[in-house]
């Protein structure tokens, strides 16, 4: 250990798997969540924000002291997923910019932030530390709803998706 003990920060900083790095990627995206709630006015979608920071707060030790999310728990959040989904299905591009309110905007940051962190539980895995799989879902589902979660936030604020249209994956020929 660096520096002295009692200025410590956290106390697992400097072992040296990867299961540190999943906490903070954890802890980071409940940051960012926090964010996200002190900016969101609507109340409904505050208390699901709140809700979900603290599932992201309980999948933080999930590594290292083996727990699991339910399936009650993913399944709500694949129906907020769902609900956001419907509710901005006239958008006009599957495929938009991460722009927006800064509500939206910060929801982008939190998708991205998922993304990382399934990709970290991938490597915690291909490390060969068994992780409970229920990780798995309730991240990927979490990225899902926080995609449609920044277009709802934009439709609540009247703000227009920026459509993007990749050279790469286009179906259209150039």
């Amino acid at each position: 250990m660096y520096g002295k003990k009692e200025y410590l920060s956290y106390p697992f900083l400097y072992e040296e798997k990867n299961i540190v790095d999943f906490e903070l990627a954890t802890d980071e995206l409940a940051s960012y969540l926090g964010l996200c709630i002190s900016i969101v006015s609507d109340t409904e979608f505050k208390d699901e924000l709140i809700r979900i920071a603290q599932f992201v707060y309980h999948i933080n030790p999930m590594v290292r002291k083996k727990l699991s999310i339910n399936e009650q728990e993913i399944l709500w959040l694949q129906s907020r997923y769902e609900c956001y989904l419907e509710r901005t299905k006239n958008r006009d591009s599957l495929f938009v910019l991460p722009t927006g309110t800064q509500l939206a905007s910060t929801l982008h940051i939190c998708r991205c932030k998922s993304k990382k962190i399934v990709r970290l539980t991938h490597q915690i895995v291909s490390s060969g530390i068994e992780v409970d799989e229920s990780i798995f879902d309730y991240i990927n589902v979490l990225a899902n709803y926080l995609f449609t979660a920044a277009m709802y936030a934009n439709l609540l604020e009247k703000h227009n998706e920026i459509a993007f249209v990749s050279r790469v994956y286009n179906s259209k020929k150039i």
